[in-house]
């Protein structure tokens, strides 16, 4: 995926600008495959921001996305950031995964701002 580029995978889209990858919509068996493949092609010797405050569903396939992720990370030498929906801090917790080496995923209950920039959305 290229700078600029935005691609539909099953329930969900992600968009690359500059060091970000943004993913919206859901991470689920059907797409996760697709996404770490995205993620961990984009990452190479500069800290990365992987958005994921979009995501409103986030199954255990996201959990090995995450995975995939932290290991690609370390074998590149790159610190991925990762900005959690309520929807992936609440799995990440479940599943034991919020300290992965090679990511450092946000996990504070900062509130994200609200699309129209008018006021701010709960998390």
């Amino acid at each position: 995926m290229r700078d600029g580029q935005s691609e539909r995978l099953a329930d969900c889209e992600l968009t690359r600008a500059d060091d970000r990858i943004a993913v919206t919509g859901e991470i689920d068996a059907a797409n996760a495959g697709a996404i770490a493949d995205r993620v961990c092609g984009a990452l190479g010797g500069t800290v990365v921001v992987v958005d994921l405050r979009a995501v409103t569903f986030f199954s255990a396939a996201g959990v090995h996305v995450l995975r995939r992720i932290a290991a690609a990370a370390r074998t590149s030498d790159t610190i991925v950031q990762v900005l959690c929906s309520s929807a992936v801090r609440h799995t990440a917790r479940l599943c034991g995964v919020t300290e992965l080496p090679g990511l450092v995923l946000d996990r504070s209950d900062r509130r994200e701002p609200d699309p129209t920039g008018d006021r701010e959305a709960p998390s």
